[in-house]
């Protein structure tokens, strides 16, 4: 529709005398005071991504056969409707950043099963946290030095790798809470680090191993925010400390967060989004939100 307008208006301006002296005389378009237009995100989408589509993108079971059929499509598609398609220089409230992510009114409050991911991980679960990452690397990117913010980020937490190594993943109580608390508009970056929460304690119920998924996370995670979801499966199973997960029991500064994460966790599950769908709904939500594991303190887990 576009297109043809555009053509439509060439045509008119090359052929037509009045309508183009009429369009001439209207001259420069004033300044725009507002923000200021930024270039595509590397990940995101080139161009404008309409609504509908996105929406129907994210939602549960929509996009499975692409995932099963063609892994790298769907990690190109599912990065464009997540990522915002109109970046702008914008002053962000500190408390609620959208991290460079599209709007998405219906992620709220956050939850395992509304996220695209997973369906993904069950499918595919190489290529599902493969593009997981990407997503948590962009937001935690986005968080540390917003576009146009003269001021880094700094806060972050150290952990000492199996390998030796000391690696910070970046990011404050904000980024450690993604997979806990809800959002407004870019509740599918949380409800993505849920997914991937639920999906490792289910590999864990099934009897397989996870030693290789959380040797990777460790390896390629960028935020706080895998730390937190590491902390939750290890709190599921304390055994893990013993193994796979023993480089974080020395990062005090996870004692900390953990400690404060307990403390507000019950304020954080809003009852009015689940009340919608129904009493099973609203059961079914509360039980996860308030799975044993997810109400206990790290440090006691740990003794």
């Amino acid at each position: 529709h576009n297109a043809k307008r555009a053509a439509a208006h060439r045509e008119a301006m090359a052929s037509d005398p009045a309508y183009r002296k009429r369009h001439s005389e209207r001259g420069p378009r004033s300044l725009s005071i507002g923000p200021r237009k930024l270039p595509p995100w590397p990940l995101g989408p080139k161009g404008r991504v309409e609504r509908n589509f996105s929406r129907t993108c994210v939602k549960p079971g929509m996009l499975d056969e692409l995932f099963r059929l063609r892994p790298a499509m769907a990690q190109e598609l599912l990065l464009a409707v997540l990522i915002e398609d109109s970046p702008e220089e914008k002053r962000d409230h500190p408390i609620n950043l959208h991290y460079g992510l599209a709007y998405d009114e219906g992620s709220y409050g956050t939850a395992y099963w509304k996220s695209p991911f997973w369906g993904w991980l069950a499918i595919d679960a190489e290529s599902a946290i493969t593009t997981l990452l990407q997503l948590e690397a962009f937001a935690t990117s986005y968080w540390q030095q917003p576009p146009g913010s003269r001021h880094r980020r700094t806060a972050g937490l150290e952990v000492a790798l199996a390998n030796g190594q000391r690696k910070t993943f970046v990011g404050g109580h904000e980024v450690y809470n993604w997979p806990f608390t809800n959002a407004n508009g870019h509740g599918q970056l949380n409800s993505a680090m849920a997914a991937l929460e639920q999906w490792l304690c289910n590999e864990l119920d099934a009897g397989r191993a996870i030693d290789g998924v959380v040797e990777r996370l460790l390896k390629e995670g960028q935020g706080a925010a895998i730390l937190a979801v590491l902390a939750s499966v290890g709190r599921y199973k304390p055994d893990l400390f013993k193994g796979p997960l023993r480089p974080l029991l020395g990062t005090w500064e996870l004692y900390v967060l953990e400690s404060e994460r307990v403390k507000y966790h019950g304020i954080h599950f809003d009852i009015m989004p689940w009340a919608k769908g129904g009493q099973t709904t609203l059961d079914y939500a509360r039980k996860w939100y308030f799975a044993p594991h997810r109400v206990i303190d790290l440090a006691d887990a740990v003794l």
